[in-house]
C-alpha cells in the first residue's frame, strides 16, 4: 500500500510540474465562439456569391428573350414586303421608260442616264402638274351628284360604311373641257407627251410627299378612319398601325383619308390617276395629229 501511495504521490507531483515551454510563444488561442462566427461569415459570403451568379443567368436569359421578342414584333416579312412595294414600283416604271423606246425594248443593253437635272425635273412641268391636281380637287369639291354609302368596312366590328358623292363624270367632263380650251388658245398641251419622263418623275415626287402627309395625318385621325392596331380577326395580315414605320408608311394609317365627312382623298387620287391617263392619251393623239 505504501508503495502505491508513493507512486501516486510522485505522479501527482510530476503532473503538477508539467511545463508548456515547448509551445510557440506567438500563437493566440481562439475561443469556440469566435471560430463559429468566422465560419458562419464565410458561409454567408459563399451563399451571396452563389446567389449573385444564379441571378445573373436569369437576367441574361431575360435580356435575350426581350431582344428576340422585339425582333419578332418588328415584323420582318411585312417590312420586306413594304420595302419591295416602296422601291420596286417606281423602279419598274423608270426602268420601263429607259429600257423601251421606239426602236427596241431590251434589258441586255443598259440605258444611258442623262446627267442634267432638267432631264428629270423641270419647274414648268411641276407647276403644270400642281395646277392639274388643284383642278381635280376643285372638281371633286363641287356638290353635284347624289351621295351613296359604300361597302361596309370589315376591319371594324360594327362595319363602318363611308359616304361618297357620285360626281366622277364631272371630273371627266371638266378635264376634257379644260384640255380643249387650252388647245384652242394655243397652249402647248402636247408637253405631257413630249416631257413624259419629267412628268413621271414629278408624279413620283408628289406621291412621296403626299404619302408622308397622309402618314402624319393618320396620327390625328378619328377611330372610324384609322386602321385597327395590329392583327384583326378577319385579316391575318397586319394593318396600318402596327408601330412598324416602314409598313405603316406603305399601307397607310387610315383606311380612307378624308377631310370632313364627304371629301375622300383616296378617291381624289384615284380619279386624278384616271384623268392623268386621259390627258396623256389626248396629248399623244393631238401630237400625232399635228405632226
Amino acid at each position: 500500500m505504501g508503495s502505491h501511495e508513493g507512486t501516486a504521490t510522485l505522479f501527482e507531483k510530476q503532473k503538477g510540474s508539467i511545463s508548456f515551454a515547448d509551445e510557440p510563444s506567438g500563437t493566440l488561442r481562439m475561443s469556440a465562439r469566435i471560430a463559429s462566427m468566422q465560419a458562419s461569415k464565410e458561409v454567408e459570403e459563399a451563399e451571396k456569391e452563389k446567389a449573385a451568379a444564379a441571378s445573373h443567368v436569369p437576367l441574361l436569359q431575360a435580356t435575350r428573350w426581350t431582344v428576340l421578342e422585339r425582333l419578332k414584333s418588328f415584323g420582318w416579312v411585312p417590312t420586306i414586303t413594304a420595302l419591295l412595294w416602296l422601291v420596286l414600283t417606281p423602279a419598274m416604271l423608270i426602268g420601263l421608260y429607259l429600257l423601251c423606246g421606239k426602236e427596241r425594248c431590251s434589258v441586255s443593253v443598259l440605258p444611258t442616264l442623262p446627267k442634267a437635272m432638267r432631264s428629270y425635273l423641270h419647274w414648268k412641268i411641276g407647276v403644270g402638274y400642281g395646277v392639274f391636281l388643284l383642278l381635280q380637287a376643285l372638281l371633286q369639291a363641287i356638290p353635284v351628284g347624289r351621295t351613296v354609302y359604300g361597302f361596309p368596312c370589315k376591319l371594324f366590328r360594327h362595319h363602318v360604311a363611308y359616304r361618297y358623292r357620285l360626281n366622277g363624270w364631272l371630273h371627266l367632263l371638266g378635264t376634257v373641257l379644260v384640255f380643249a380650251a387650252l388647245t384652242h388658245y394655243g397652249y402647248p398641251v402636247t408637253a405631257a407627251y413630249r416631257y413624259c419622263f419629267q412628268l413621271l418623275m414629278t408624279a413620283l415626287v408628289v406621291s412621296a410627299v403626299l404619302s408622308l402627309v397622309f402618314y402624319v395625318k393618320g396620327q390625328f385621325a378619328s377611330k372610324n378612319h384609322r386602321n385597327p392596331t395590329g392583327y384583326t380577326k378577319n385579316h391575318r395580315n397586319p394593318t396600318g398601325n402596327t408601330g412598324n414605320v416602314v409598313h405603316d408608311f406603305v399601307v397607310g394609317r387610315e383606311i380612307n383619308p378624308r377631310i370632313g365627312e364627304m371629301y375622300d382623298l383616296s378617291v381624289l387620287l384615284f380619279r386624278t390617276g384616271l384623268m392623268s391617263m386621259v390627258v396623256l392619251l389626248g396629248s399623244m393623239i393631238w401630237y400625232e395629229y399635228v405632226h
